[in-house]
């Protein structure tokens, strides 16, 4: 058997669900420094203070009778006072202090990885938005011994990196500029999708759903990708559409807008129906 046919064009594939990246964390202005010199500053643009959030979080460690790390890590528990004070009165109401910084116990390190405005219904209000986030987390993890009486010891605590990705929520008042009101994630799966499925491949999606199911697009014209985004262009019918997704770190295409071409404009639809909404990433994949 010659080796000249390796890697196969399956084994490449695995290797982007399977392997973390080396993508660099985004670069932002607001940590902890920033806060303390202006404690108070109103956010006007809705994703700054997504930015903000994670910017004052990167540095900040709640690791309390944790034990990765040696001696004192990062900026421990001063940045989460300015983190909790980014969310609006109403989430604070529902979550107290102690609950926001008891959330983030064992985590030592946070990089922000992605934000990219994701979809909004018709109905949305204009004082608010969603956006897609992506970061990664180093944390602490406890493994099992199976030759240890005790399951759990500090022999075999390690410190992981782990990914994440969701919706945060936004919303803007004329007192307070932009808060955010909601964070909702989900943890990255390393080893579902080189097995299991065809739902992470964005063109894949295009030609089973738009093309063989829905009937909508009846041929795939051009798929345009730059840096982590991906645009598919496609036609059918005599219309024109677009699809934007975004690639997360462990391979997953994530839909986030459907378009058609009016009058020369992309213009937002929403073509998916109830049967197949779940493969565009919204807030209502967080709304049982």
């Amino acid at each position: 058997m010659s080796l000249n046919n390796y890697p196969t064009e399956l084994d490449l594939l695995n290797e982007r669900f399977q392997r973390p990246s080396k993508q660099l964390a985004l670069s932002t202005p607001y940590n902890l420094s920033y806060f303390e010199q202006y404690p108070n500053y109103i956010f006007q643009n809705p994703d700054q203070v997504i930015i903000a959030y994670f910017g004052v979080l990167k540095q900040a460690a709640n690791m309390t009778t944790y034990t990765c790390g040696c001696g004192s890590i990062g900026d421990t528990k001063q940045p989460y006072p300015y983190a909790y004070e980014l969310f609006t009165k109403e989430y604070q109401k529902v979550h107290t202090y102690n609950e926001f910084l008891d959330s983030f116990l064992g985590i030592g390190h946070i990089s922000f990885l992605k934000i990219y405005e994701a979809y909004s219904s018709p109905s949305t209000p204009n004082d608010m938005k969603y956006y897609l986030i992506e970061y990664e987390i180093i944390s602490e993890q406890n493994i099992p011994n199976s030759n240890s009486e005790e399951p759990m010891n500090t022999k075999n605590k390690t410190c992981n990196f782990s990914y994440y990705y969701g919706i945060a929520t936004v919303q803007y008042s004329s007192d307070n500029g932009w808060k955010i009101s909601d964070i909702n994630t989900l943890r990255e799966d390393f080893l579902c999708a080189p097995f299991h499925s065809w739902f992470y491949q964005s063109e894949s999606i295009i030609q089973l759903i738009y093309v063989d199911a829905l009937h909508i697009v009846e041929q795939i014209d051009d798929t345009v990708i730059i840096n982590d985004t991906l645009s598919i262009y496609a036609s059918g019918h005599n219309q024109k559409y677009r699809f934007d997704f975004v690639r997360l770190t462990n391979g997953y295409d994530i839909l986030l807008h459907e378009y058609i071409l009016i009058n020369n404009s992309w213009m937002e639809g929403n073509f998916l129906g109830k049967q197949w909404s779940s493969l565009k990433f919204s807030i209502d994949n967080f709304i049982s």
